[in-house]
């Protein structure tokens, strides 16, 4: 009886269901599992990437960053060579309407001299070395100026003793300030041949730090970051540190399974050409002239001027006594074609050869319910771009898809040196000027900028005592020893005021701000950080800055703000050179409401763009522009869309059209 109870017993019928539906129950969730798991590491292998994009392209930019910046001190030094033509080569000047000499009245900003007579002569008093003996009086006289015929020299590389030779020729002027002023004319030759020598050796060297960072960064996957580390490297350490702990297993991802791009390693924009510049940073070079004043005894004592270019050499008989070994007259014109040691306004950035990064990998993460058969392979991909930044200005307003340069028929700075050859039909458009402004039409061709040193240039300021005077032998040096100081200005250890002078020329104007992404903190921000990238190369900082005095190290352009002016000797500085007032002017950008708001609202706008709330101190980090909270200088980076890139643009300027960049991303990425 009990047997067959156990038969015909109905209960326990659900454990035979559940028994046959678990499998089908435990399927349904390891299949879940797998799949949230896998969608997990999905997102987290696209972030990744998106974050290794991100660091490559932040890379990318702070050599960008600085290849602006160090372009921008090619602008200074550019500016300096026509402070020295203008202004402190023509102080001398006998011209009672010469503005560095007008005594009383407002000098309008209007131009001095519609024949732009500018000349070099250190044939007067104005030079400290002058007393103690016959006053030389003044023989830099304003008859018979005419702008005579040019004609290039042929270029021969530096040659050794150079540098003695530009002392000796210093040396030998003081000993006959006094003389005969027949005997003056090498000497102004050779101090304007001095100028333009000193100027071309330190864009030369500027070059090569340009050259240097626009190589490594025309490289493929290799391309080396400032502080001289493969960029690739640091992506592919940043994607493994964001990775969850399936997506980097060994049997998961391995370095193949990463892949980076160069934007600027993509299609023709990595061409270099005979120097070694790609086609994606295009120089500017340029043949400048400067212009001294010969004199010759014309009766008795008295002196005839007249002025010529630096090419036209004085009578061998004197020259001889300035450059006896022919050094300066070897290197005194411009190299033939292409050439890192010629003159040159700078580099301008194709617009059409966009900087980027692309970053792509691959992973195979194991799945705990799916132990057989292949694992499933996941794949990112990210593109990254600096943008934000301005390496400096075109030549010209317009820049075409396909051409190789910008369009020079409407030229951002009408006052500088126009690029090319020098041509003889335009010769006054080689003498040294710039804008101080956008749309400046005098620089400094205007009555209010050369007035602005009258004080310290006129007649009153030459007493016969030497202090605050001008001396030659604060030129006697530099050039000597300039491969290890990195130092272009006048140097001597009471050089004052000529290079206090010379730091005020440089200072950054509106034109400078405009046009350009300038680090205040240049020094400390990024050339620290590249010894290792510049090893060999001559230690070349902002100007201002000097490598073998421990104060002068870390001079920056900050420092070039107000130290001079401040004292008052110059109050209309800033309407003369239209000069920043300030290193916060550097930033772009504004800062933001709140930690949530972006905007600039408030009664303070105005106050809050290009303005800095925190400046580092102590341990903080030390960031480019110097500014924790507040403006920005240079390039930000932002992820794009490879539909962006493939897309049309218009980044010619006005009249260039739309089309596509040169160099797009490999059609596999």
């Amino acid at each position: 009886m009990l047997k067959r109870n156990i038969f015909l017993n109905e209960t326990g019928q659900m454990a035979v269901f559940v028994a046959l539906i678990f499998q089908v129950l435990f399927v349904l969730f390891a299949m879940v599992i797998n799949i949230g798991l896998i969608v997990h590491d999905k997102i987290n292998l696209q972030n990744s990437v998106d974050l290794a994009a991100y660091y490559a392209a932040s890379k990318q930019a702070e050599s960008m960053n600085m290849i602006a910046h160090i372009n921008y001190q090619m602008r200074q030094d550019y500016k300096l060579l026509a402070w020295r033509y203008r202004v402190l080569g023509s102080f001398g000047t006998d011209d009672p309407y010469h503005p560095a000499i007008t005594q009383g009245g407002v000098l309008a900003d209007t131009i001095y001299d519609p024949q732009d007579r500018a000349t070099v002569c250190i044939a007067h008093n104005g030079w400290a070395e002058s007393f103690g003996k016959d006053p030389v009086g003044n023989n830099c006289k304003s008859t018979a100026l005419k702008i005579p015929d040019l004609k290039p020299l042929k270029y021969i590389p530096l040659s050794l003793g150079f540098n003695q030779t530009v002392i000796a020729n210093f040396a030998t002027a003081r000993d006959i300030i006094a003389g005969n002023c027949a005997m003056f004319s090498p000497y102004n030759w050779g101090f304007a041949t001095t100028l333009i020598i000193a100027y071309r050796l330190s864009i030369t060297e500027r070059k090569k730090q340009i050259l240097k960072l626009a190589t490594e960064m025309s490289k493929a996957e290799d391309f080396l970051d400032i502080e001289g580390n493969r960029v690739r490297d640091g992506a592919l350490k940043t994607l493994r540190k964001n990775l969850t702990a399936s997506n980097k297993a060994p049997d998961s991802f391995n370095d193949n399974d990463f892949e980076l791009i160069n934007g600027l390693a993509q299609g023709d924009c990595s061409q270099a050409d005979e120097v070694g510049f790609p086609k994606w940073l295009v120089d500017i070079p340029i043949a400048p002239i400067l212009r001294y004043t010969q004199l010759t005894v014309k009766s008795g004592s008295e002196c005839n001027a007249e002025t010529k270019s630096y090419d036209q050499l004085p009578a061998l008989s004197t020259l001889a006594k300035v450059d006896p070994s022919g050094n300066l007259r070897l290197n005194s014109s411009e190299p033939e074609g292409k050439d890192i040691r010629r003159s040159s306004r700078g580099f301008e950035k194709n617009p059409w050869c966009l900087a980027y990064v692309g970053v792509k990998a691959k992973t195979k993460p194991r799945k705990p319910f799916a132990p057989f058969g292949e694992p499933i392979t996941m794949e990112a991909k990210a593109l990254a771009e600096p943008f934000g930044g301005r390496i400096g200005p075109w030549y010209g307003s317009r820049w075409p898809a396909q051409a190789s340069e910008s369009d020079g028929s409407d030229r951002t700075d009408k006052l500088a040196v126009p690029r090319g050859d020098f041509d003889p039909t335009y010769r006054a458009l080689y003498l040294p000027n710039y804008s101080r402004f956008p749309g400046d039409t005098l620089g400094l061709k205007s009555s209010l900028a050369l007035g602005l040193m009258r004080r310290a240039f006129s007649p009153a300021f030459f007493n016969t005592s030497t202090a605050g005077k001008f001396k030659l032998s604060d030129y006697e040096n530099i050039m000597k020893d300039f491969y290890t100081t990195g130092d272009p200005l006048s140097w001597s250890n009471n050089s004052l005021p000529t290079r206090r002078l010379e730091v005020a020329a440089v200072t950054p104007d509106l034109f400078d701000i405009a046009y350009y992404s300038i680090d205040p903190e240049f020094y400390r921000d990024y050339l620290l950080r590249a010894q290792k990238l510049f090893q060999g190369l001559t230690p070349m900082s902002d100007i201002g800055s000097r490598a073998d005095v421990d104060r002068l190290k870390m001079q920056s352009v900050k420092q070039q703000f107000g130290p001079f002016f401040s004292e008052n000797e110059f109050p209309d500085a800033q309407n003369a050179y239209y000069l920043a007032r300030q290193w916060e002017h550097l930033l772009t950008g504004w800062m933001q409401g709140g930690v949530a708001d972006f905007t600039s609202r408030g009664p303070a706008v105005a106050e809050k763009f290009g303005a800095c709330a925190q400046i580092p101190e102590g341990q903080q980090p030390q960031i480019p522009g110097g500014c924790i909270s507040g403006g920005r200088v240079g390039y930000s980076v932002r992820l794009v869309h490879k539909e962006y890139l493939f897309g049309e643009h218009e980044l010619g300027g006005k009249g260039a059209g739309k089309d596509r960049i040169r160099n797009l991303p490999p059609s596999s990425f």
